[in-house]
């Protein structure tokens, strides 16, 4: 019996612990970001895919095929897929570049909202002396 109570009050802990690990932001955030971030990517991979890819495609093939198909064929029924490669390649940098952007806006939104935030501090600051100094002179002057 003892030993069922012991065992039962580990599982008791073991679930309150997890609560209170699941039941942080974070985790709920980085769960948030997680999926927004894969759904981005399948956005950003089917503009590469399916819009800018088959302009370049109808560009560079005579025949109208997609990049994807180009290999080089080694043996009888082994290829060498590098047109696969060359649109996963094209498909990661597209991606890094629009994070890339999308991150570069946002440093610079936020560097400017705390510079903004940093001149209303000294302003405030300064405002504050001035109001010292006026009283200091006044108290002078009595």
């Amino acid at each position: 019996m003892p030993s069922e109570n012991i065992n039962l009050h580990k599982v008791k802990e073991f679930k309150k612990g997890f609560q209170d690990f699941i039941n942080k932001g974070n985790i709920v955030q980085l769960a948030v970001a997680f999926i927004l971030g894969q759904l981005f990517t399948k956005v950003v991979s089917s503009l590469a895919t399916d819009i800018i890819m088959p302009p370049i495609n109808y560009l560079f093939s005579d025949t109208g095929s997609s990049l994807q198909t180009l290999n080089w064929q080694l043996k009888n029924n082994i290829y060498l897929n590098y047109g696969i490669f060359l649109q996963n390649v094209f498909d990661f940098l597209s991606v890094s570049f629009i994070l890339y952007l999308i991150v570069l806006y946002f440093s610079k939104y936020f560097s400017k909202k705390n510079q903004n935030e940093n001149k209303i501090s000294i302003e405030h600051e300064q405002v504050k002396i001035l109001k010292e100094i006026k009283d200091i002179l006044i108290n002078q002057n009595k």
